[in-house]
């Protein structure tokens, strides 16, 4: 459980550069930086907002890296799934959002599956997994709550496979969660792949 008195007073040093410092040395770099400070701290309307404007101004030039628009992604799938449940942040809010649940998942949608097309990597898969997964626990319809998460299950297969195939070492974190959720969804035809997902990782 993380120290809340210790996570207030790093927030307070972020909030502080971010108010005092940022606006001075407005550059890509440094909103990265800020998003990636925010993200860590779990402000994830904060961080949307810092990597949004660090996408903004390098709109003329396209140097914004992958890294950031796949946090800007992760960010964002927060973000909907928090406001979709009503939580309140724990810590101040410095930068309000004004996006509804929808219109954040839909972006992420878009830019992962752009990013994708670009190059399809374990790590974008494992994003579009737990965007899936998130959008599955919020969503009212069976039918649709049904289909987000064979999409989150492919993803995590997707993403597994990648990572055995590309890396030649298997993935726990993909996998456990491919078999985990495979037998949410059917829980008497998934046994098997438990097992073989286990003996995969242990020979690894």
């Amino acid at each position: 459980v993380p120290d809340l008195h210790a996570l207030r007073h790093t927030h307070g040093d972020v909030v502080d550069l971010d108010d005092r410092h940022v606006p001075r040395f407005r550059t890509l770099q440094v909103l990265e930086a800020l998003g990636h400070a925010y993200g860590a701290l779990g402000c994830y309307a904060d961080a949307v907002w810092a990597y949004r404007e660090a996408l903004d101004i390098d709109r003329p030039s396209g140097r914004i890296s992958s890294y950031a628009l796949e946090q800007l992604s992760n960010m964002e799938a927060y973000l909907a799934y928090t406001k979709a449940l009503g939580l309140t942040a724990d810590l101040p809010v410095r930068h309000e959002s004004s996006d509804e649940p929808d219109e954040l998942f839909d972006a992420v949608v878009g830019r992962l599956d752009r990013l994708i097309a670009a190059g399809d990597t374990h790590e974008r898969r494992v994003l579009l997994g737990s965007l899936c997964k998130k959008q599955a626990v919020v969503e009212p319809s069976r039918k649709r709550r049904d289909a987000l998460l064979a999409w989150s299950i492919e993803h995590y297969r997707a993403a597994f496979a990648l990572a055995l195939n590309g890396e030649h070492q298997a993935d726990p974190y993909s996998g456990l969660l491919w078999a985990q959720l495979a037998h949410v969804a059917d829980p008497d035809r998934n046994d098997t792949l438990v097992r073989d997902l286990f003996r995969v990782i242990e020979w690894e």
